[in-house]
This record gives C-alpha cells, sequence and structure tokens, in this order.
C-alpha cells in the first residue's frame, strides 16, 4: 500500500510538473503575441505620427512660401512706385531724413510755435 500511494504522489507530481510546463509555455506563447502586438502599435503610431508632421511641414512651407510671395509682390509694387518717383522729390525726401539723422543738422521749425 505504501508502494502504491508513493506511486500515486509521483505519478502526481509528474502531472504537476508538466501542467507547470504547459503553463510556462502558454505565458511565454502570450507573452510574445502582447510583445507583438505592442510594436505594432507603436509601428503604428510612429507611422501616424511621421505623415502628421510631414502634412504639418508642407503646410508650413507652404504659408511661408505665400508670405514671401505677398511680401515680395508689395516689395515689387513699393519699387515701381520708387521708379516712377523723381529724383528730385526723392532728393528732397532723402535730405529731410538725413537732416533728422545727423547732429546738428535738425530742423527746430516743428518744436518752435508762433
Amino acid at each position: 500500500m505504501e508502494d502504491d500511494v508513493l506511486g500515486k504522489v509521483v505519478e502526481t507530481e509528474k502531472e504537476i510538473q508538466q501542467k507547470l510546463e504547459q503553463e510556462k509555455l502558454k505565458a511565454a506563447q502570450w507573452l510574445e503575441k502582447i510583445r507583438a502586438e505592442a510594436e505594432n502599435e507603436v509601428s503604428g503610431t510612429e507611422d501616424d505620427l511621421k505623415k502628421s508632421f510631414g502634412d504639418e511641414l508642407q503646410e508650413i512651407k507652404k504659408n511661408a512660401e505665400q508670405q514671401a510671395s505677398e511680401i515680395l509682390k508689395e516689395g515689387r509694387e513699393w519699387a515701381a512706385v520708387l521708379e516712377k518717383t523723381g529724383d528730385d522729390i526723392l532728393r528732397k525726401s532723402i535730405s529731410r531724413h538725413l537732416r533728422e539723422i545727423l547732429p546738428g543738422e535738425k530742423n527746430d521749425y516743428e518744436d518752435v510755435k508762433s
């Protein structure tokens, strides 16, 4: 009877060991599945972020090009106005500004009240 009980204990221990190995294998497979899913999710998120960044960069470039185009247009328009302005008017305007900039050349007529 003791041999029979000892045999059952050994048999039960073997069954427990087999089930433990099976559970370890299941856990390893589950862990690998979860790791693969997490990597796929991270990869998908990274792709989404790259696309979003690329789209935003394109929008920023487009806006910058539009602003540059507007600045160039305004500059060309101003240059056209200046080209049409006579030399005498430009000299007078430059002289007036130089008098305000240069020391001792300022007109005080605006400060003096009659």
